[in-house]
């Protein structure tokens, strides 16, 4: 994505947990999720999208979120 569209951006994060069953079957459970960029999911986290927007230089800009539930 061009550092021009980023206004028009929506990242979709979503953290699972990968398990076995009693059967020995695979699955895999949402433990939750968090939206960065024009939908974000809260005022924290678009703050930190536009805070990554306006770093002209290569920096990193780190923040902690909590999850929403699925």
């Amino acid at each position: 994505v061009a550092l021009f569209q980023l206004g028009d951006v929506t990242l979709f994060i979503s953290v699972y947990n990968r398990r076995r069953s009693a059967m020995g079957k695979k699955g895999r459970e949402m433990i939750g999720w968090l939206c960065l960029g024009l939908n974000s999911s809260g005022p924290e986290e678009l703050q930190h999208w536009n805070d990554m927007r306006a770093t002209h230089v290569p920096t990193q800009v780190q923040r902690w979120h909590s999850l929403l539930r699925p």
